[in-house]
């Protein structure tokens, strides 16, 4: 059987374009690996941080706008996984945002603090003249939880909050870079 050279052309088309996909894709995996990314909403923060944090060999270091404590919680379980963390060499550090306007928010943030430093957790204020409305937690410079939820019971337990859990050195690597700029006061 003849193809005529329009339909030959065709099947031509379609035999390059997904080498082109194929070719394509493998060099993307093999030179720039995608990150892994996981959505996590609403009442998921909590179980995805547990076994993020759990998981940790060597650093656990957040980034919070507003941490408050509330007995009965899941906040307690946060303070606890990161308490753990702690007691196990892990090394925990936690910046809060200090506002210059906002002194509930700042005596929450405290009151955190405070809690967290009872455990031996390292704790620092952010730059006063900078909103710190970021909420990042990055584990081992690999895992990366990041998103819309603070710590409060209503965050974890009410709200609807988007977050993304990613897996990819680099870009913890970057977060690291800018958790510790923040840490630092800048």
């Amino acid at each position: 059987m003849k193809l005529r050279f329009p339909e030959c052309f065709k099947y031509m088309r379609f035999i390059l374009l997904v080498s082109i996909i194929l070719f394509a894709g493998g060099c993307k995996n093999s030179l720039n690996p995608s990150p892994e990314i996981t959505l996590v909403l609403d009442r998921d923060y909590y179980p995805v941080f547990h076994k993020v944090v759990n998981s940790a060999q060597k650093t656990v270091h957040c980034v919070m706008y507003i941490g408050r404590v509330n007995k009965g919680t899941l906040i307690e379980k946060i303070i606890s996984d990161l308490k753990d963390a702690e007691a196990k060499g892990i090394e925990v550090k936690a910046v809060f945002e200090y506002s210059s306007y906002d002194s509930s928010l700042n005596a929450a943030n405290e009151v955190f603090q405070d809690t967290l430093n009872l455990y031996g957790i390292k704790t620092q204020w952010d730059n006063p003249s900078i909103t710190t409305h970021a909420k990042i937690l990055i584990v081992d410079s690999t895992y990366i939880l990041l998103g819309s939820t603070n710590w409060t019971a209503s965050a974890l337990q009410r709200n609807h909050e988007a977050n993304i859990l990613l897996n990819n050195m680099e870009l913890g690597i970057e977060l690291e870079n800018y958790f510790g700029k923040i840490w630092e006061g800048q």
